[in-house]
């Protein structure tokens, strides 16, 4: 596992100018809200008719199904611009930000609690990983599990190719569920 630095370090070239992208299409994108909020409405980004489905993107952790404090700046700045830079759809925005809160939780643990300690630079695999544990211990169907792992090996993939993270590739366990929406 990688060392966490008991200090605050300065952004990255790469994460500040992946945070001015993800500000910029979050203004096109979410007119009207506020970046820094712990919860965004895609209520105006459903099409008519799609059903209400989930209307809000919490930024706060998970802790035993119930929401719980707000996620550190730090985190959730690089994971809502990537919502804002590379979200499409409002189902598609829901997931990946929910892989991104076990994520955290993940992260929460190997910190102690010590969210100000968390930089990009020491995400590893491991992470990821604890993300997918976390998942399945918290009693989450399979099939959503691989869900939301997608979703996070996306949003790793996104962060590594614009700099922000090193390219990592976890060793996700959960297998794909077959599905009767597939066989058709």
């Amino acid at each position: 596992m990688k060392s966490v630095r008991p200090f605050a370090r300065p952004l990255s070239p790469a994460e500040h100018a992946y945070l001015e992208r993800g500000r910029a299409a979050f203004e096109v994108k979410f007119p009207g809200q506020d970046f820094a909020a712990p919860l965004w409405s895609i209520r105006h980004l459903q099409k008519s008719g799609s059903g209400q489905g989930n209307v809000s993107l919490l930024f706060v952790g998970i802790a035993s199904g119930k929401c719980s404090k707000r996620l550190p700046s730090c985190f959730a700045e690089v994971v809502k611009a990537y919502l804002a830079i590379c979200g499409k759809e409002p189902g598609t925005l829901y997931n990946r930000s929910t892989a991104a809160r076990w994520l955290w939780e993940a992260l929460a643990v190997r910190l102690s609690g010590h969210g100000e300690l968390f930089s990009w630079e020491i995400l590893g695999k491991e992470d990821a990983e604890r993300a997918e544990e976390l998942m399945l211990e918290s009693g989450m169907k399979q099939g959503s599990v691989y869900r939301r792992c997608v979703d996070l090996q996306v949003m790793l993939t996104g962060l590594a190719q614009a700099g922000v993270i090193a390219a990592i590739s976890p060793d996700f366990r959960t297998p794909r569920q077959e599905s009767a929406d597939r066989m058709t």
